[in-house]
């Protein structure tokens, strides 16, 4: 049996984890997709602000992704050729780092980064002047380690301002092989 490989997309927030893992999955035959946002996952330690988690040095490991073993073990045994994870934390953590063959980051600028949340945290509302700045101060702060630590930790770096196609179409040229 072939075995199937495993590849992470990582990305800051809003910057096309999701939106690229979907067209992945739809574009490439015999694959799977697992997006870590639809998961539950439990935090080992009390994670009560995202800023002083990442001012600690963002542990992947307080993590506990147990069930996202199960769920990536579960893909597996369907024999796919492909299983794409929408995953922010690449060899990061302890417990998923052995299923992954390839990481990929998508280095997506921080205004286009900031839209992106801002429109999908709050579709269909106007924005007010302090939560647009808000947005704006808490994203620099988590967008410049998230990205150091998506680069450092990527096989593959992509060029976040290219469109969701581009992205993809690299992805598959270089990690699948594939004319799609």
């Amino acid at each position: 049996m072939r075995k199937t490989k495993v590849i992470a997309i990582n990305s800051v927030s809003g910057g096309g984890k999701t939106t690229v893992t979907k067209e992945l999955y739809k574009k490439v035959p015999k694959s799977a997709a697992i997006y870590f946002d639809d998961g539950n996952y439990d935090v080992k330690s009390e994670i009560m602000d995202i800023e002083e988690w990442v001012s600690r040095g963002s542990n992947a490991n307080e993590f506990d992704l147990s069930e996202l073993e199960k769920k990536i073990n579960f893909e597996l045994e369907k024999g796919y050729d492909y299983l794409f994870l929408d995953y922010p934390f690449d060899y990061r953590h302890d417990l998923i780092k052995k299923y992954i063959d390839t990481a990929i980051y998508i280095d997506t600028p921080s205004d286009l980064s900031i839209e992106r949340k801002i429109q999908r945290d709050n579709p269909n509302e106007e924005i007010s002047l302090s939560t647009l700045l808000d947005t704006i101060l808490k994203n620099n702060f988590l967008y410049e380690e998230a990205r150091r630590l998506g680069i450092d930790g990527a096989d593959l770096i992509v060029d976040g301002n290219q469109t969701v196609d581009a992205i993809v179409k690299t992805i598959i040229e270089n990690e699948i092989n594939l004319l799609v």
